[in-house]
């Protein structure tokens, strides 16, 4: 099949987009919140809680009377790294779709990188533990003194790498 005309390569996210991580994400800071003795939450409360970051995840899931307290959210985000670690993948899965969207694209000679709002390692080890059977470029998580998405920083990055103009 031909490359759509113009395109040459397509930039993904993880979370919410290539995979269902909702549920191994929400029962991981659920765990944090009951070791630190707060209130846990459904997991559609989560939907709203992600997307900006593990910090931020935290500060969104603490009780208003625990998120601006720096020791706090320090003491919860490092309980909730330590329980992701271990737990990231148990539920975690590609939506419907996305195996033969990938393997098109494959198919089509698209190049496919991922660019991402966890933590760099983390992204790192979901896409070759979940989705192992594809070839991505360049996979790239939340790294210090780089902004996070929506700054196009990261993704004008990956363009670079790539050699490829933005646009393309």
């Amino acid at each position: 099949m031909p490359k759509p005309t113009g395109f040459k390569a397509i930039l993904f996210d993880i979370d919410g987009t290539l995979l269902n991580t909702l549920e191994d994400i929400a029962d991981s800071m659920n765990g944090a919140l009951a070791r630190s003795g707060f209130p846990v939450h459904e997991l559609e409360r989560y939907r709203h809680f992600v997307g900006d970051g593990m910090e931020t995840l935290v500060r969104r899931s603490l009780p208003d009377s625990a998120r601006n307290d720096p020791q706090q959210v320090a003491k919860c985000l490092k309980t909730l790294l330590q329980i992701y670690d271990r737990s990231w993948h148990v539920k975690s899965r590609p939506y419907p779709g996305i195996p033969e969207l990938l393997d098109e694209l494959t198919a089509r000679g698209i190049r496919m990188t991922v660019l991402s709002n966890k933590l760099h390692e983390f992204a790192v080890k979901t896409v070759e533990r979940l989705l192992p059977a594809w070839h991505f470029e360049l996979i790239l998580g939340e790294r210090p003194n780089i902004p996070r998405k929506p700054d196009p920083s990261a993704a004008l990055e990956i363009s670079s790498r790539l050699a490829i103009d933005p646009g393309e």
